[in-house]
């Protein structure tokens, strides 16, 4: 019924977001499901900080998570509808994080996995547009209210998976396939907005 529902709400017009800034005392990073290159709209992503889950991650949704300040490792695993079960893929990302700013991670299904990919915004220009659209997106704003009150389906997020996940990132340390965020790629709430000239493009698209 959840993931019927999170389907069901087609991509609505752009919206006037309002963007909180980052508590003094805490980061912030938003996860965002974005869609280009991406497949399996009724696949969730479920992610994680080490072994703590932070959420279930749906279809042109996002998630916003206050944290501490400093090191941490993000990650996530995809559930598979068919089978009901869940597999990892190569989507490990070390962090240091500064209080008070705020942070973009891309989330986007791909054939061969999941790309989850830091942002940075001055040097990723596409990938923000991608990101500041699902942000602004009604349907994104409502889809993240629901979540929210359900606590992003934490619950229904096995310890076992947190487990397995911290097993496999040491194989993914060992090759070498770590991306990084690095605390000097935050960006300004009022930057999370799209002008009014990219609003009447990307509607009109």
């Amino acid at each position: 019924m959840l993931l019927i529902f999170l389907s069901l709400l087609i991509y609505l017009p752009l919206t006037s977001q309002t963007f909180e800034p980052a508590p003094p005392d805490k980061a912030v990073v938003y996860f965002v499901r974005t869609v280009k290159g991406g497949f399996g709209s009724l696949a969730n992503t479920f992610m994680f900080d080490s072994e703590e889950a932070i959420g279930m991650l749906s279809y042109r949704n996002f998630i916003r998570y206050e944290c501490d300040p400093g090191e941490h490792l993000f990650w996530a695993i995809r559930s598979n509808i068919s089978t009901i079960t869940f597999t990892y893929y190569k989507s490990y990302i070390t962090a240091n994080l500064d209080p008070g700013r705020i942070y973009l991670m891309e989330v986007r299904l791909q054939m061969e996995g999941i790309d989850m990919e830091p942002v940075h915004p001055a040097k990723d220009v596409e990938r923000l547009h991608r990101i500041k659209t699902v942000l602004n997106n009604k349907s994104s704003v409502k889809a993240n209210a629901y979540m929210k009150k359900k606590n992003f389906g934490v619950h229904k997020i096995d310890k076992s998976f947190s487990e397995n996940g911290m097993k496999r990132y040491k194989d993914y340390e060992e090759k070498d396939k770590i991306l990084s965020l690095y605390p000097e790629w935050f960006i300004e709430p009022e930057d999370l907005k799209l002008d009014k000239k990219k609003k009447r493009e990307d509607t009109e698209s």
